[in-house]
Formats: C-alpha cells, sequence, structure tokens
C-alpha cells in the first residue's frame, strides 16, 4: 500500500515538473530584448523588443527611435523557439512591410529580416 502511495506521488511530482519546466520554456520569450539590427556588420541600429507570450498568442512592439511598432502576424513555436514576425514602418511616402524570422535560444534572440529594399540579420538579448 505504501509502495502505491510513494509511486503515485513520484509520479505526480514528476508531471507537475515536468509542466512546470514547458511552461517556464514557452514563457522565457516575454520580456524586453535589446540589441542591434542591419545589412552589414559596419551598418547596425538599436533596436528594442518587447514581447508577451500568453501562451498561444505572441504580442508586442518594436521600437528602433522614439516610437514603437506593433507587432503584426506573428508565429511563436515554443518547442523549437522560431518566431516569425511582421511590423509596418511608415517611411514618408511608403511604408516599409518588415519580415523578421528568428529563434530564441535562452537569453538570446537571433535571425533574418527583410522588407522591400533590403535585407539584413540581428541579435537581441534579453534585458528584462
Amino acid at each position: 500500500m505504501r509502495l502505491k502511495i510513494l509511486v503515485s506521488i513520484s509520479l505526480s511530482l514528476c508531471f507537475a515538473a515536468t509542466l512546470l519546466a514547458l511552461q517556464d520554456k514557452a514563457d522565457s520569450v516575454s520580456g524586453v530584448w535589446f540589441g542591434y539590427y542591419g545589412s552589414s556588420p559596419r551598418d547596425q541600429a538599436q533596436v528594442r523588443l518587447t514581447l508577451h507570450w500568453d501562451g498561444k498568442v505572441l504580442t508586442g512592439s518594436v521600437t528602433t527611435g522614439d516610437d514603437p511598432f506593433d507587432l503584426e502576424n506573428t508565429k511563436f513555436d515554443p518547442s523549437s523557439g522560431t518566431m516569425h514576425i511582421e511590423v509596418v514602418v511608415p517611411n514618408g511616402r511608403i511604408d516599409y512591410h518588415y519580415i523578421i524570422d528568428g529563434k530564441v535560444d535562452k537569453d538570446t534572440i537571433s535571425g533574418v529580416w527583410h522588407h522591400e529594399s533590403g535585407k539584413g540579420d540581428f541579435s537581441l538579448k534579453k534585458i528584462g
């Protein structure tokens, strides 16, 4: 009888620990990320990304200057750490439609981006 209870408690604890580990990994994307993006190693600009993952939907904003821009058409796969983000940035007479694909690895998001007239890479570190 004691053995059954001990096994049952052990299995319950393992299950709870697994759920907590998966939740922590999935929510590790939420927060503030800061880094650089550009079209070459010499041409880099600062960028700040604020993300919120509720377990199903990724939301947030990106700031490269004074004004934040809302993220659109976002996708995040917590099992692989991959994400897809789109951002529309007005620039005078035309809007730039940024397509951003990256991967979360611990406290870093890195990947590639492109828009109508440029492409490059980015690397961000979690700061909050």
